[in-house]
């Protein structure tokens, strides 16, 4: 009975550490980035309102996008469908059209650090999400060198994407290849999946 007891707690440890160890993001998918830093006695009121902001775990911007198929609708793109592997690839898939498109994602992080009499006190980090397509997808309302990966605050991203799901649903990973379906206002992927 003991041996029990012992067996079923080491395997709950054991399943507790797997879980948490996947939510953290591998070490090629982050890239830090030091901002300059804010002097509370100089900065306008906007800037040190900043560090108020609630914090927002880089491990959050990871398990909200690895292994996930979401339905994004971005102001004045049309509707899309991306799938994001844990492993940093993503596919892009435009139902309307039929066009895919493959490319990378990572997580930036930001850190900016409010200074008061030359003393850090305040740190803050936040996680953006970065797309990078190759060109495929460019930014034709950006300058010419803001045309490579575009990096978007997490809570961005969240407000763009109307619906989500675990796994590769419609196979993004594998073929990428889908018919067009033409005029599309989808909500949900079951929506999408239906008509395929």
């Amino acid at each position: 009975m003991i041996v029990r007891a012992l067996a079923a707690t080491l395997m709950l440890a054991a399943t507790a550490g797997a879980g948490s160890a996947q939510s953290n993001p591998p070490a090629h998918l982050v890239k830090s980035r030091t901002m300059p830093p804010t002097y509370s006695e100089t900065a306008p009121d906007y800037a040190i309102k900043r560090f108020e902001r609630p914090a927002v775990r880089t491990a959050d911007a990871y398990a909200f996008l690895a292994n996930k198929t979401r339905l994004v609708l971005s102001p004045g793109a049309p509707l899309q469908v991306t799938y994001s592997s844990a492993e940093g690839a993503v596919a892009l898939w435009f139902p309307g059209t039929g066009a895919t498109q493959r490319g990378r994602w990572h997580i930036e992080e930001q850190r900016w650090e409010l200074m008061r009499g030359g003393v850090a006190v305040k740190t803050l980090v936040q996680p953006s999400i970065c797309f990078d397509y190759s060109g495929g997808v460019p930014n034709a309302f950006a300058p010419e060198w803001r045309r490579g990966a575009q990096c978007t605050p997490l809570e961005g991203v969240r407000r763009r994407t109307v619906d989500q799901r675990g796994g590769d649903i419609f196979g993004l990973a594998k073929d990428g290849a889908k018919r067009p379906l033409g005029s599309v206002d989808a909500r949900k992927l079951d929506d999408l999946a239906h008509r395929l």
